[in-house]
């Protein structure tokens, strides 16, 4: 029996990352208990000792009443297998869940199913994570920093084969990878004569060869400046005198992954690639990187000189190669946020460079603008288009714009426009991003519009409940889509203009909710069908929709009004917390400590769905153009992946077979404490209020104060204006 449940405590966080001797502890202070369908479960055995349950078979309802054989409890949830629940002590230095059913004296907490659960003792429990607080921390309730740490390592190392060109890591071999031709010289070569040989090859490393032609040692940049330039040594020294010696060589066909461990492990930065025992190449650090795609710097340069529109197909993957490795090497969201969706602003601009040399300059000042994930930043692959075109007011005879309530535009600036906006659309589908099936793009009618009908626009959409959503080119939008609409970021073009909608979006939205409009806090809870009756459930967390999309929904319309710029999930989240940390009140700290916890959720579901999207899709030519996504380009095609338990690293017991349940390991319990933060934001909106920056009069009519962007849009770069012509998918520069 012991053996049994050394086993399953393996696959069991926080329990599988304790050595044998200590889990032989915790076995043989273990009972086994069946608990029949129905009954309540207590936090002590009848001597009183407190126990910790791990539920083993069957499912556990948490919640405020019995609810009777195979049914959940009402506002909680069912754990499955592998789940633990019961630790009696709050996280160090955080404010427990509020009213959280863990925390009682009691257990909340009924068989919704016969069950067989393990009861730990938790003083022995505690005298076994003495020694480990971060093991201790997966324990309590909240989504705390261990638990962050812990999911983003497992989901990196699930992710460690990364992909390149379509091809998996360990597949590129150091001889596909070295560049061609390379520095070699005899080793009594001097010093002068090896760096002049360096630079006429422009090569960072010189190989010197002994008489049999074999590499005897290495030159590199940082040894000429360490012991030449710095040290002194005197020019027509012998190169042998300073060159590292023995040389790592490796062979054609070794791995590149094995080659990037061993200079990680031996802490250097080139290596010799050799046939035999005869030099062929030189591979770098530098080369590994920009052959991954890991070079961003490197990336963007080409992208920037792509002349033709062939040029910036060939570059486009590398993008997604690049979210893949960062993936797999344990990047953070702040920096695929960072790097990634600016490589995709850099193409669309080139986009509209190329456009605009065969189209001439455009009459009016313009901006492309982007909905949804895309304009948070949170697009980190090639994905589907889901944009618009700002377009400037008409000049007045002072030369300011005088269309200040949305005349319109006249016949030549529509079809110029339409023209970019269609060459841009068909630009980027070739680079990988699909357009949006529904037609939300510039270039279908009613895409392109001045400040005042975008205005007019995102009135209509916000003060609606359920019908009256209607737009030009779309059906009737999902409430996901509809929400996602009211996030908005600049690109390309006048930036000041795609900031003024993107603040009339954020005014109208902020208005709405002000107003008491249901529908943006059950967009989260939406789905394809039946989307109506969820308005009248909003607020009821885990009623419908996954852990991401409720809580993406849930802090954006928290973040209303606060005129966050770009509108990232991380960034509203964290501007929530600093205005309540402000405050001087227990119950302030107390919610800013949830918005933290929230935050590392958020982080967590955002960094799994692209790991899940990384396993789904590798290094293919960006998102299906044909897929069910019904429900919008972004919003919402990749939020199923929240419901599947994750595979390797995650899940060693199966899911719960009949009825709801959550999946045991780390993946399973990142998703339940996720869940369990949603729960406590339930009772922030009203809390929050008080938070709301100052607003203008005016509302959605005027710009909110603290719109200010925090990243500027990519610019445009000026091209001199060419005579109108027809637009060729080549492009010209």
């Amino acid at each position: 029996m012991h053996e049994d449940v050394i086993r399953f405590l393996r696959g069991v966080p926080p329990f599988q990352f304790l050595p044998r001797a200590r889990l032989r502890s915790l076995a043989f202070g273990t009972q086994v208990v069946f608990i029949p369908a129905g009954e309540a479960l207590e936090s002590t055995t009848e001597d009183g000792m407190p126990v910790l349950h791990v539920v083993v078979k069957g499912t556990i309802a948490m919640g405020s009443a019995p609810a009777g054989p195979g049914r959940g409890a009402q506002g909680g949830e069912v754990l499955g297998p592998g789940a633990v629940f019961g630790w009696p002590f709050g996280r160090a230095g955080a404010v427990p869940v509020t009213d959280h059913a863990e925390n009682r004296d009691r257990l909340a907490a009924w068989a919704a199913t016969d069950a067989l659960c393990y009861l730990l003792p938790v003083q022995t429990v505690a005298d076994a994570l003495d020694d480990r607080p971060d093991l201790r921390e997966l324990l309590t309730p909240g989504f705390g920093p261990a638990l962050l740490d812990q999911g983003l390592s497992a989901l990196a190392r699930r992710s460690g084969l990364v992909w390149q060109g379509g091809r998996p890591w360990q597949a590129v071999t150091a001889g596909e990878a070295m560049p061609a031709g390379f520095a070699a010289a005899p080793v009594h070569i001097s010093l002068h004569e090896a760096a002049r040989l360096m630079t006429e090859r422009q090569r960072s490393a010189i190989v010197l060869l002994d008489g049999d032609g074999r590499a005897a040692g290495i030159l590199t940049d940082r040894d000429f400046r360490s012991r030449v330039v710095a040290g002194g040594a005197a020019h027509d020294l012998s190169a042998s005198a300073l060159m590292s010696a023995p040389v790592l060589c490796v062979q054609a066909g070794t791995p590149c992954l094995d080659v990037m461990l061993l200079m990680a492990g031996r802490n250097i930065h080139h290596v010799v690639v050799v046939e035999g025992e005869e030099p062929v190449g030189v591979l770098s650090s530098h080369d590994l990187m920009v052959l991954r795609g890991v070079s961003p710097t490197a990336l963007a340069e080409r992208i920037g000189a792509a002349g033709t529109l062939t040029e910036l197909v060939e570059a486009a993957p590398r993008t997604d190669a690049l979210a893949a490795v960062l993936l797999g090497e344990g990047a953070r969201a702040a920096t695929l946020s960072a790097t990634l969706p600016d490589l995709h602003d850099r193409m669309t601009a080139r986009l509209f460079e190329l456009g605009m040399a065969a189209l001439g300059a455009p009459p009016r000042p313009w901006c492309f603008v982007v909905f949804g994930t895309a304009a948070r930043r949170e697009a980190w692959f090639r994905h589907r288009q889901w944009n618009g075109l700002v377009v400037g007011d008409a000049p007045d005879a002072h030369g300011r714009g005088s269309d200040t309530r949305g005349a319109g535009m006249d016949d030549h600036v529509a079809a110029y426009f339409g023209t970019l906006a269609r060459f841009v659309r068909d630009g980027l589908r070739a680079l990988g991003f699909a357009p949006c099936p529904q037609g939300r793009m510039a270039a279908t009618p009613g895409w392109t519009l001045t400040v005042a009908g975008w205005r007019d626009r995102f009135l209509r959409l916000a003060g609606t409940e359920c019908g009256g959503t209607q737009t030009a080119g779309a059906a009737d939008m999902p409430l996901s889509v509809r929400l996602g609409m009211f996030d908005v970021r600049p690109v390309c073009g006048d930036e000041s203009l795609g900031l003024r909608v993107a603040a009339v979006a954020d005014a109208a939205l902020a208005d709405a909710v002000g107003a008491g409009v249901r529908w943006p806090m059950a967009a989260g809870q939406a789905d394809q069908t039946g989307q109506a009756g969820l308005v009248g459930r909003a607020g009821q967390a885990g009623r419908g929709g996954t852990p991401r999309a409720e809580l993406l929904a849930r802090v954006h319309v928290l973040g209303a009004g606060h005129g966050v710029q770009p509108p990232a999930t991380l960034a509203r989240l964290d501007a929530l917390a600093a205005e309540l940390a402000a405050g001087e009140g227990a119950t302030e700290k107390m919610h800013a400590e949830v918005l933290h916890d929230a935050r590392r959720a958020c982080e967590y579901l955002l960094l799994r769905a692209a790991h899940a999207e990384l396993a789904r899709n590798g290094m293919g030519d960006g998102p299906n153009e044909s897929g069910p996504n019904e429900s919008g380009p972004d919003e919402s095609g990749e939020d199923a992946d929240d419901a599947v338990a994750m595979a390797g690293d995650f899940a060693s017991h199966p899911r719960v077979a009949d009825g709801p349940g959550v999946s045991a390991g780390l993946d399973g319990l990142a998703l339940r404490r996720a869940r369990e933060t949603l729960r406590a934001l339930d009772g922030l909106p009203e809390s929050c209020k008080d938070a709301l920056p100052p607003r203008r009069e005016g509302g959605a009519e005027g710009v909110p104060a603290g719109h200010a962007p925090t990243t500027p849009a990519t610019p445009v770069v000026e091209i001199a204006p060419v005579a109108p012509g027809p637009l060729s998918r080549q492009g010209g520069r």
